[in-house]
């Protein structure tokens, strides 16, 4: 397994969180945009009444905006020219009977050279049963077992 299947995927994954990150941003200013450009009209509290719909979604905005970033903060921080660990942890590329699984983030299904991926959340029940887990051993997800093929 090479190095750079590892880095490819996680630069894919650290697009992905980029990419949410610059939407939720563009939909932020427009709200803000939207909630700066009402206008006081004589309906009165049905203007109140869309100005504040308008403010509950700029707090659900920035509460997701909160958690993409701290999501691409976390990708960031993981370091995939380390070499690979015994055992599976976090940012590990692991290669189970099962599937292949890129325990960095929540992402889901990623297809890369013809091949499929899943990037999941060191917090994710099928990472929390692999980790801390070495090549030839195995553990139990969904009533499966799962073999560690390769860490890298």
């Amino acid at each position: 397994m090479e190095t750079t299947l590892k880095s490819q995927l996680h630069q894919h994954c650290l697009a992905i969180a980029q990419e949410h990150v610059d939407n939720l941003v563009g939909i932020m200013a427009q709200l803000k945009e939207a909630l700066g450009s009402e206008s006081k009209s004589t309906a009165g509290d049905k203007h109140e009444t869309g100005r504040a719909m308008m403010q509950l979604e700029q707090e659900r905005a920035g509460h997701q905006l909160a958690q993409a970033e701290q999501l691409l903060l976390s990708l960031q921080n993981i370091n995939t020219l380390l070499p690979a660990a015994e055992t599976v942890q976090l940012g590990s590329l692991v290669i189970t009977n099962k599937g292949s699984f890129y325990i960095a983030a929540g992402l889901g299904k990623i297809t890369m050279e013809g091949e499929l991926y899943f990037a999941v959340s060191s917090t994710a029940p099928v990472a929390l049963a692999l980790l801390g887990k070495r090549v030839g051993e195995g553990a139990m997800f969904n009533g499966q077992e799962l073999t560690v093929m390769a860490v890298n």
